[in-house]
């Protein structure tokens, strides 16, 4: 087996894993939100409130959510969009 078509075909897995790209787009978002928010003076005065954490939380996981399902219909929308390709690829070859 040659080694560039395994590293090929582990990187094609790769990417079509949904957990990559929420490691890729969504922690590191978050991560520079944080330090944002952490040189802010004002963040440091809500940060003793906890109200203030218990709605930051919900609101990360309310992100979070929204962000895993619109993520989900899109991904259903472009395999449904090759699945169709490939049944009319199919279907002129069936004719022909």
């Amino acid at each position: 087996m040659n080694i560039q078509s395994a590293l090929t075909r582990h990187l094609k897995k790769t990417l079509r894993k949904r957990e990559f790209w929420f490691t890729i787009l969504l922690y590191p978002a978050i991560a520079a939100g944080y330090f944002y928010l952490k040189n802010s003076s004002a963040f440091r005065e809500l940060a003793g409130k906890p109200h203030v954490w218990y709605f930051v939380l919900a609101f990360i996981f309310f992100l979070y959510i929204i962000c895993y399902v619109s993520f989900e219909i899109v991904e259903k929308k472009l395999l449904h969009k090759v699945q169709g390709d490939k049944l009319r690829i199919k279907q002129e070859q069936d004719q022909r």
